[in-house]
C-alpha cells in the first residue's frame, strides 16, 4: 500500500550509506519514512521531529523499533546540539515553514562536518509571476547554495511524481471514499494531488515542481 511513498525515501537516500548514523527526520508527519528508514536502513538511531503534537502521538503508537524516537518540536528551532547528527531528512514540509533559512541555518547547525541534509518539495516555478518568485524554486536554489552546505546533487522530479500519483489514483479515491466525510472528500484529494485536482495540474503545466536536493557539511566546518 505504502510502496511507492517508499519508494521516494528510497531514491531520495539511495546515494548515502545510513547503516550505523543518527539520522532525523524534520517533519515526519505520521512516522511512515522514518519507519522504513529505522527498520530497512539500519540507522543506529532514528529520530523524527514534528511541530504536531497529534502526529507525533501516532508515531509512538505505531512505530516500535528499537532505534527509533518521536518528538514534539520546531523546525525553525531544533532541540539538538551543534554538530550532533549525521543526516537530516526533510520531505513536503519546507513549503509551510515561516522562513526556510532559518531551516537550513538550523540543520547547518546540528550537523556533524560531513553530514548530509536530504530534501524534497513542491516550490512554484512560474518566472513571469513576482510574488510566486520570491517564494518559490529560484529563491529555494539560492537559499540552498547559501546556507553554509554543499550541494551535492539535485533533481526535478515532477514526472515521477505525477507518475505515482495516476498510479496510485483508484487506491486513493476508494481510501477517500470509505474515510472521509462527503463534504471534505475533495479537499482530501487536492492534497493528494491526484488526477483531477490543482495541484496535479499545476505540476503537470510546470507551474509546480517538485524538487529534491542532497547536500553536505563541509569536512572542515567549524
Amino acid at each position: 500500500m505504502d510502496r511507492l511513498c517508499i519508494q521516494l525515501y528510497d531514491h531520495l537516500l539511495s546515494s548515502l550509506s545510513i547503516a550505523g548514523t543518527t539520522v532525523l527526520e524534520v517533519g515526519c508527519g505520521r512516522g511512515g519514512g522514518a519507519g522504513y528508514i529505522a527498520n530497512y536502513l539500519r540507522p543506529r538511531r532514528m529520530i523524527g521531529i514534528d511541530l504536531c503534537h497529534t502526529s507525533v502521538r501516532i508515531c509512538q503508537t505505531d512505530h516500535h523499533a528499537r532505534n527509533i524516537a518521536f518528538l514534539t518540536g520546531d523546525a525553525q528551532h531544533l532541540p539538538f546540539r551543534d554538530a550532533s547528527l549525521d543526516v537530516v531528512i526533510n520531505v513536503e514540509s519546507s513549503h509551510a515553514y515561516a522562513s526556510m533559512a532559518a531551516f537550513l541555518e538550523e540543520v547547518q547547525r546540528i550537523l556533524r562536518p560531513g553530514g548530509f541534509l536530504v530534501f524534497a518539495d513542491l516550490r512554484w516555478d512560474a518566472p513571469g509571476n513576482a510574488s510566486r518568485r520570491t517564494r518559490g524554486l529560484t529563491l529555494l536554489k539560492e537559499q540552498l547554495v547559501n546556507c553554509g552546505l554543499t550541494v551535492v546533487h539535485e533533481s526535478d522530479l515532477s514526472s515521477e511524481v505525477l507518475q505515482a500519483r495516476t498510479a496510485d489514483n483508484e487506491r486513493q479515491r476508494a481510501s477517500i471514499r470509505q474515510q472521509v466525510p462527503r463534504g471534505l472528500r475533495v479537499v482530501f484529494a487536492e492534497l493528494a494531488g491526484l488526477p483531477g485536482t490543482t495541484m496535479y495540474r499545476r505540476l503537470e503545466e510546470r507551474s509546480l515542481v517538485y524538487w529534491s536536493s542532497v547536500l553536505q557539511k563541509p569536512l572542515n566546518a567549524i
